[in-house]
This record gives C-alpha cells, sequence and structure tokens, in this order.
C-alpha cells in the first residue's frame, strides 16, 4: 500500500509565494528564431528603404549577430535590395532618357547654297 503524504497548507502558501517571486528566466533563442521573430519588423524597414547590411549593423549594435546570408533567406527574390536602392536606379534610368523627342529634332541653320 502507499502511504499517502500530507503536506501544511502553510507550506504550500509559502511555495506559492515564492514560486510568484521567480523572476523571468533570460530565454536563449537560436538566430534562425531570432530571425524569425524580428522578420516583420525588419521588413517594415527594407519597405523604408534599409539595406540588409545596415539592418545586420543595426542588430550588431544591440548584440545580436546574424548572418546576412540568414537575413537574405527572409527575402523574397525580387525584394532582395532595397526600396532605396530601386529608387536610385530609377533616378538614373529617368535621367538618362530624353526629356522630350524635340531633343532629337535636327536643326539646319544653314542655307542649303551652304552645303
Amino acid at each position: 500500500m502507499t502511504r499517502q503524504t500530507s503536506i501544511s497548507l502553510k507550506k504550500i502558501e509559502a511555495l506559492k509565494k515564492r514560486l510568484q517571486k521567480l523572476p523571468l528566466r533570460d530565454e536563449i533563442k537560436s538566430r534562425e528564431e531570432a530571425v524569425e521573430i524580428l522578420e516583420p519588423s525588419f521588413q517594415g524597414a527594407l519597405k523604408k528603404g534599409y539595406t540588409l547590411k545596415e539592418l545586420r549593423a543595426l542588430f550588431a549594435e544591440e548584440g545580436v549577430f546574424l548572418p546576412l546570408s540568414l537575413l537574405k533567406k527572409r527575402v523574397p527574390e525580387k525584394q532582395n535590395y532595397s526600396a532605396r536602392i530601386a529608387t536610385e536606379v530609377a533616378a538614373k534610368t529617368v535621367r538618362n532618357e530624353p526629356e522630350s523627342s524635340a531633343e532629337f529634332a535636327i536643326k539646319l541653320n544653314m542655307a542649303d547654297e551652304e552645303l
């Protein structure tokens, strides 16, 4: 037969108070888990024009060292570069295009006889 043990209510209350006073344990996450948790925030930063390298440097300032390759895995292929780079490329393209077709009109200032 099993002998039933009794615990006093005083001890139970003391344990209850002690358990409530326990500090929150610092949970450790893997790099992959950290990226998963941070993904919505860094996706928002990418949309604001920051690059993955800039974000990785920001993470490092906080003591979170993540490889660039791990961050790239969380970025869709078409979004591999930041919005700022896309804007810069678009701006360069616009600058190289003529403003109007009038720029290419051939104007002859010479009379036909001078040709």
